[in-house]
């Protein structure tokens, strides 16, 4: 069986956007195709969810992508269904207040690359810079990191005497939110904190068997 020594696959972490979403249950996994961006189980503007990157620094052969933090408030209207209504006078409004922020984890895996379905011999990888949104699972819920697709642009090198296989990792925080609905006649009707998971400095390593 002969081994490819240049595998062509995309990878190069850009930009994250976050899925921010209240469950009930710890939420571990592979990488999956994306999902809608909720807040305490509301749909948010996708345009909310987009996030400045700060800084593009290489850091030995690989790239660490710095973004900008979570606001400290969000303020939206939405129906008792859960589907964000923009200005909507007869809808329900929900302000996020964030309380407190921890780096859960310096160095998290947060999953093997969409596009890498198992472990290669290969002398190295290409990383594109058309990129792509993933749901990654961590134990505060989904999060979404966008990544980019196969292609030229980028190359890590590995180690052909070994299989290996990409991975995305980075910073694992979380941000704690003082969260409150109001009724369309802005009386409060309950208040609760919600966690919301997010990356930070993401960049690409290569796994080895």
């Amino acid at each position: 069986m002969k081994f490819l020594k240049l595998v062509s696959i995309g990878l190069l972490v850009f930009s994250l956007t976050l899925t921010l979403t209240i469950f009930g249950l710890p939420i571990k996994g592979k990488a999956e195709t994306p999902t809608p961006d909720v807040v305490g189980g509301v749909t948010v503007d996708g345009s909310f969810q987009q996030r400045e990157i700060i800084s593009e620094t290489m850091v030995g052969d690989t790239l660490v992508t710095e973004y900008a933090p979570l606001p400290d408030e969000i303020s939206f209207t939405h129906t008792t269904e859960g589907i964000v209504e923009p200005d909507c006078a007869t809808c329900n409004h929900s302000t996020y207040t964030k309380s407190s922020q921890w780096l859960e984890n310096s160095d998290y895996k947060f999953g093997w690359h969409p596009e890498s379905t198992g472990y290669l011999r290969v002398s190295g990888y290409w990383f594109s810079l058309d990129k792509k949104n993933y749901s990654f699972g961590v134990s505060y819920g989904p999060l979404s990191i966008s990544v980019s697709k196969s292609g030229s642009g980028y190359f890590i090198n590995a180690d052909y005497s070994r299989w290996s296989r990409p991975a995305i990792f980075g910073e694992y925080w979380v941000t704690r939110y003082l969260v409150k609905e109001y009724s369309p006649a802005n009386i409060l009707i309950r208040t609760y904190y919600q966690n919301i998971p997010w990356a930070q400095k993401t960049y690409i390593k290569i796994l080895y068997q």
